[in-house]
């Protein structure tokens, strides 16, 4: 994900050097690739998001159970390993 992020800034501090030179051309392509890194690191993040709620629930619905008596894991460390 960091790589992503990364190749986005890269490719907006090239997108506003060729803006500056007025490299139309060069310009043109850079904001197409500007537009696909940043809706490909959006679409990451969603899918982030996703499983981070979902695995939220799991948890929450575990510790609904273990008030019903069954075992529930206190350790918090499988959540902030996923």
């Amino acid at each position: 994900m960091q790589h992503k992020l990364k190749q986005t800034s890269v490719a907006q501090q090239t997108l506003k050097l060729a803006v500056k030179t007025l490299q139309y051309q060069e310009l043109s392509n850079l904001q197409k690739k500007w537009i696909f890194l940043t809706e490909e690191s959006l679409a990451q993040l969603s899918a982030l998001q996703e499983y981070t709620v979902k695995r939220i629930n799991i948890w929450r619905k575990q510790q609904q159970m273990a008030a019903n008596g069954a075992y529930f894991d206190e350790n918090l460390l499988p959540l902030q390993e996923r």
